[in-house]
């Protein structure tokens, strides 16, 4: 089975089928059976987008919308594989998705209003002082002038005969209202982090949960082994069974593999090397007091070379 892994579940595949049950409660994908060369029955997996799902109260089933028919879904038949992660009827209520409404909507309006704020009152309005006594001829010219000026462009501004003159200033906006703005951007993105992440400490770089190199990149620990537990008992029941069952027979059944991710975190090296440093200075007061210096050091992967 490790040989055709990457043929029975396709990396791009197995991310939708994961991500659309975290976000929606459920996902659904089908079996598309083959014979390889060795004349084995070989299964690979083929999301199917939610839009055409959706859960029946009649019978308890859910439905898949085809271009010929509504199909009644079987999980673990051959041809159907759905992942309820949260619950088979229930799944809904405490799906990633749901969490994430309110703050997604509020993001977008807040990012909506911001722009529209920028708009109006990023570009300051350019104000056309007049003499009392202009002609109109002059004061049509330099309004149509400051109408077209570009980025850096100049004008020339007259001056009449009398001492008055034509002035150009900025109106710009001085209160700074719209940081209000950008809280609600900054706070709508922590509770995103915290529905998907789990915390939202690690988006701002901050110690204990990821620096500003890989902010925003750590997933609790405990969450990814849940998911990675789910989802590997899914695929083994719905999937890798009936691929022992069709190619080597029933009595095979019971051994049928488990699929094992690497979900372990990711070593910090610089915490690592301030570690293995303070271990080093301390390592001759502690052989002092009698410790048994190399099976500390082997604790922590570490050999004693004498």
């Amino acid at each position: 089975i490790a040989d055709h892994y990457d043929e029975i579940f396709p990396l791009d595949q197995l991310m939708s089928f994961l991500s659309w049950a975290i976000l929606l409660g459920f996902s659904v994908s089908e079996l598309e059976w083959d014979v390889t060369p060795d004349l084995k029955w070989m299964p690979k997996m083929r999301v199917w987008h939610p839009k055409n799902s959706r859960f029946e109260w009649n019978d308890l089933h859910y439905k898949l919308n085809s271009e010929e028919e509504e199909i009644s879904l079987e999980e673990g038949n051959g041809q159907w594989v759905i992942f309820t992660p949260y619950g088979y009827r229930n799944g809904w209520l405490r799906c990633a998705g749901r969490a994430l409404t309110g703050p997604w909507l509020s993001r977008q309006w807040a990012l909506r209003d911001y722009s529209s704020w920028n708009e109006i009152h990023g570009l300051p309005i350019r104000a056309i002082d007049i003499p009392a006594n202009a002609n109109a001829l002059d004061t049509r010219r330099i309004t149509n002038a400051v109408a077209n000026l570009n980025s850096n462009s100049v004008i020339r501004l007259p001056m009449l005969e009398t001492g008055q003159k034509y002035d150009l200033r900025l109106i710009e906006a001085t209160a700074a209202n719209h940081t209000s703005f950008l809280d609600l951007i900054q706070e709508t993105n922590k509770q995103i982090a915290i529905v998907l992440l789990g915390q939202s400490v690690s988006t701002d770089g901050q110690a204990g949960l990821g620096s500003n190199q890989n902010a925003g990149e750590k997933v609790r620990d405990d969450i990814k082994k849940v998911d990675s537990e789910m989802l590997v008992q899914v695929l083994r029941d719905q999937v890798l069974k009936l691929y022992v069952k069709f190619n080597y027979g029933d009595e095979y059944v019971q051994y049928t593999p488990y699929i094992k991710y690497d979900i372990a975190p990711i070593a910090d090296g610089a915490k690592r090397a301030t570690e293995i440093k303070t271990l080093a200075d301390s390592l001759d007061l502690l052989t002092k007091y009698g410790v048994d210096t190399a099976a500390l050091l082997a604790e922590h992967g570490l050999k004693l070379i004498k």
